[in-house]
């Protein structure tokens, strides 16, 4: 199941990755429609053929400003969701076509992709500068890859290990999420900080259910000083508790939401807050405190 699920995840990767990468680049295409003129009414006397026309030259493609350049640090964009992108400067209705606008190229990964993919322009990594799309798996793997040259990625970070799986969902047809659920909640970036914060869900050989919250290094993967923590309250059970919300960046603190694998009882539902830059608890929200 594991196989199949990643030839999907290919497809599903070529899709997302282009919503998003062609932010920068879609309108640089170049190419247009040709058209065939005609007489439309047969009985007409023709009409003398007028001198050509000359075309008007058309617009150069706008070029974007660096400086001002558009990222995609959270879930629509924006906190309040909108899916709003004010500072856009390339696409617009009419570089929005077959013409210029497609598929630049897919990238394999090892599962499933519900996470919206990120982007954060004009990043140096390893020395050079990179448009990056930051990707999440279902396999509980980030991905950065270049937004505008296909090849490997840039770098990636499995939260995977000895005794450690994503959690399996295959044999309950309830949960919509198969056949694994690791990364589903959208992580958000701190681009001051150069942070990603991730979070991921698990099954470790002590038949326990940990999520944890990561904040990695944007430009290589690496967990920042005290990552990861584990989320915890005593009603709190990952085998019970599904995060599916995007995370929230908000007043310096990073907030997580859970819901149920399926609504399948017992369940609470719950909210978390962190501080984004220590990591530390600093808030939990039982949604149902009094379920059992």
């Amino acid at each position: 199941m594991i196989r199949r699920s990643l030839r999907r995840a290919t497809l599903v990767l070529s899709f997302t990755i282009a919503t998003v990468l062609l932010l920068q680049i879609a309108g640089c295409g170049g190419g247009g429609n040709s058209t065939t003129a005609s007489n439309t009414n047969p009985g007409a006397t023709p009409s003398p053929t007028p001198g050509a026309t000359p075309s008007p030259t058309p617009a150069a493609t706008p070029t974007p400003d660096p400086a001002t350049a558009a990222g995609y640090l959270t879930w629509k964009n924006d906190n309040g969701r909108t899916g709003i992108q004010s500072k856009e400067t390339i696409l617009t209705p009419a570089n929005v076509n077959p013409t210029q606008f497609g598929e630049l190229f897919s990238a394999p990964v090892d599962g499933w992709i519900y996470a919206q993919p990120l982007y954060v322009p004009h990043l140096t990594i390893g020395g050079a500068q990179h448009n990056v799309v930051f990707v999440a798996t279902e396999h509980d793997t980030v991905y950065a890859f270049d937004a505008d040259t296909a090849g490997p990625p840039l770098w990636q970070k499995s939260f995977l290990g000895t005794g450690i799986t994503t959690v399996q969902t295959a044999g309950n047809p309830d949960i919509p999420v198969q056949p694994e659920v690791g990364i589903t909640a959208t992580p958000v970036i701190d681009a001051n900080a150069g942070t990603i914060y991730v979070l991921a869900q698990t099954f470790d050989d002590e038949s326990s259910f940990p999520s944890k919250l990561h904040a990695l290094d944007i430009t290589t993967g690496a967990e920042r000083p005290g990552s990861p923590v584990e989320l915890a309250d005593p009603a709190f059970d990952g085998e019970r508790e599904f995060a599916r919300s995007a995370l929230l960046l908000a007043n310096g603190n990073v907030h997580a939401s859970f819901a149920s694998y399926g609504d399948i009882d017992p369940y609470h539902g719950f909210m978390f807050a962190f501080n984004a830059s220590t990591l530390a608890q600093v808030g939990v929200w039982n949604v149902t405190p009094r379920w059992h």
